[in-house]
């Protein structure tokens, strides 16, 4: 009818409410007397949270920056609360010399960047990035890799890579804990992103820790005291 209101009922609000990483506080301790520095973190790992453990990129083109460090997943007793530095493998690995992830996980990684393929239970391997293929499927990339996988990693089983950030054993080394969120985006036009890293001289509080397990604290000298991470 014309000059009628039309009006929309329904028991779904058309508003949208997304999600936010409010800062909290991380410091038990007084920040200003904590030893920390500025740097850079590397593309693709959408918001890395406050309380994260980074780890420093040891080999390749881009070693001396900065990237989330990944847990050991052979650690079952460590309750880790987030693994946003692994880019899980949409299928097994087989013993080749090719793994597909998603193509927006694949933008972590650049030709020549040092990467370890592991999995719960499963033995680590050091591998070299020779090529990533974005175009080939619409539904994945593959990433081809120097180096020889001598068992499958499965899907099942959690298989992922990750940046290499310590040349040795799990191929994974904590550098410091990030004092707030940071935006490094994510697929194609991620850029990373600038935070701050927490080295030394702080109390912090254990339950805002995110990705700190048994490995992290003894890389970084830390010790564990009730609710607190105190670094030295």
């Amino acid at each position: 009818m014309a000059g009628s209101l039309v009006t929309h009922s329904g028991d779904i609000p058309y508003q949208k409410v997304v999600g936010q990483t409010d800062y909290q506080r991380l410091y038990r301790s007084k920040r200003e007397i904590a030893l920390v520095r500025e740097i850079t973190l590397t593309p693709g790992y959408g918001v890395v949270p406050q309380g994260a453990a980074i780890g420093k990129i040891q080999a390749g083109d881009r070693a001396g920056k900065f990237a989330p460090y990944n847990p050991n997943p052979n650690a079952t007793t460590d309750p880790v609360t987030w693994d946003g530095a692994r880019a899980y493998l949409t299928e097994d690995s087989g013993t080749g010399q090719t793994i597909y992830v998603t193509i927006d996980d694949s933008y972590r990684f650049e030709v020549d960047d040092v990467i370890v393929l592991d999995s719960d239970g499963g033995t680590p391997y050091q591998l070299t990035i020779s090529a990533i293929d974005v175009t080939t499927y619409k539904n994945k990339a593959a990433i081809t890799f120097t180096g020889t996988v001598s068992v499958s990693h499965t899907a099942a089983n959690n298989a992922h890579i990750c940046i290499d950030t310590e040349n040795a054993n799990t191929y994974s080394k904590a550098h410091g804990v990030l004092e707030y969120a940071v935006d490094t985006g994510e697929g194609e036009n991620s850029v990373g992103g600038l935070g701050v890293l927490i080295i030394s001289n702080a109390i912090l509080y254990a339950g805002l820790l995110q990705n700190v397990d048994a490995a992290a604290i003894t890389d970084l000298s830390a010790v564990s005291d009730g609710n607190y991470l105190i670094l030295k």
